[in-house]
């Protein structure tokens, strides 16, 4: 008389096992395919900002990233190219017509090593590239957000109009670098009220920014991130790149 209930419950732990296992495969599949999305790469610790914007083409398959690690190595895509390699790399990979560059750099890495990385750029006619960044916000769990960057331009100091704001961050004997706006010397907690006072009004809103090679890539982006919050647009000139 007891096999009834005994067979009755074998099948409803059967059936919930059953289930159980098609709700992992379903979360598994879901999982893969979003995982999917993401574009593989290297992996640096970039720069923290605040004012980056959404670039989410930077993950797609077909995106062109190149990366610079602490220690100045360059990676066009997977690969690992030297510096006067990556141009020839570039010149030579086919694009879609309008398809951005993005540099992800890491935020140790020496700015001479992301210059290098955008004067190929420039020579592979990317006029405004994208510094990806790791915006500094608050992400709920399992919120998957797009990659954040900070766009710049590439152009002629010589170009300039008299009208843009001239920064200079310059390597010196302490540990943060000399920050000079328009020649005269603040400093980094400063950076931001300055910009805003000096950007407050205008119409066109362009500044160069001037940058040592021994300065971290970290600071060069804290700068840009600054003027970004403005809506200022950077120029690096191509002299110093």
């Amino acid at each position: 008389m007891n096999s009834h209930p005994t067979n009755l419950s074998r099948k409803t732990f059967d059936l919930a096992a059953s289930g159980m296992a098609l709700l992992a495969l379903v979360l598994f599949a879901t999982v893969v395919a979003n995982s999917q999305q993401l574009q593989k790469g290297v992996s640096v610790e970039m720069a923290p900002t605040t004012n980056a914007s959404p670039m989410p083409a930077a993950d797609k398959l077909n995106a062109w990233i190149v990366t610079v690690t602490a220690n100045g190595q360059v990676w066009f895509g997977t690969n690992p190219v030297s510096q006067d390699d990556l141009i020839a790399e570039m010149i030579r990979t086919p694009r879609n017509r309008g398809q951005n560059l993005y540099v992800k750099a890491d935020a140790r890495a020496p700015y001479a090593a992301v210059a290098s990385a955008l004067k190929a750029a420039q020579t592979a006619k990317f006029d405004a590239p994208v510094l990806l960044t790791a915006q500094t916000v608050s992400i709920p769990p399992g919120t998957m957000i797009p990659p954040q960057g900070l766009q710049v331009w590439l152009g002629s100091e010589s170009a300039s109009d008299g009208s843009s704001v001239l920064i200079e961050l310059l390597s010196s004997k302490s540990d943060s670098p000399a920050l000079r706006i328009n020649g005269h010397a603040i400093s980094g907690n400063d950076l931001k009220t300055a910009v805003e006072q000096l950007f407050h009004g205008r119409t066109e809103k362009i500044a160069l920014l001037r940058t040592d090679g021994t300065v971290p890539f970290a600071r060069v982006a804290q700068v840009i991130d600054a003027c970004q919050s403005v809506g200022a647009k950077v120029v690096l000139p191509t002299p110093q790149i």
